[in-house]
């Protein structure tokens, strides 16, 4: 492998994850999927796939949501800064389409306290 993980983190996952390890070491291996989510208050999922520069794979819980190659450099693709899509982690799609968050409805998210800057979060 050509990352080097650092060895507490290693040893930590090892206990965490038992036989699956391996799997997930081998996962550092494999080609890396950057998300993107289509902005519909400027353009249609349709009409984006029309035009996308990119192979759009879809994310199965978020019908506005792709899986595209993260080599492509989706954030310097002028559609990115024309606001035709946001860059998004996939799996951070999913709260929005679980929680059916809509205009009036407010939902609040506390985080850890983060070791780095001992400060802490409030997101709405």
């Amino acid at each position: 492998m050509g990352l080097q993980l650092p060895v507490a983190f290693t040893t930590k996952m090892q206990q965490l994850l038992g036989d699956e390890y391996e799997e997930f070491l081998a996962s550092y291996e494999k080609l890396r999927y950057a998300g993107i989510r289509i902005n519909t208050l400027k353009i249609d999922v349709e009409s984006f796939r029309a035009i996308s520069p990119f192979e759009l794979k879809p994310i199965p819980w978020c019908k506005t949501g792709f899986y595209v190659e993260e080599s492509l450099k989706p954030g310097k693709h002028p559609y990115y800064h024309a606001g035709l899509y946001y860059i998004q982690e996939p799996s951070a799609m999913a709260p929005v389409e679980v929680l059916d968050v809509h205009p009036g409805i407010v939902y609040l998210i506390y985080a850890q306290l983060l070791e780095a800057n001992r400060r802490r979060l409030l997101a709405s």
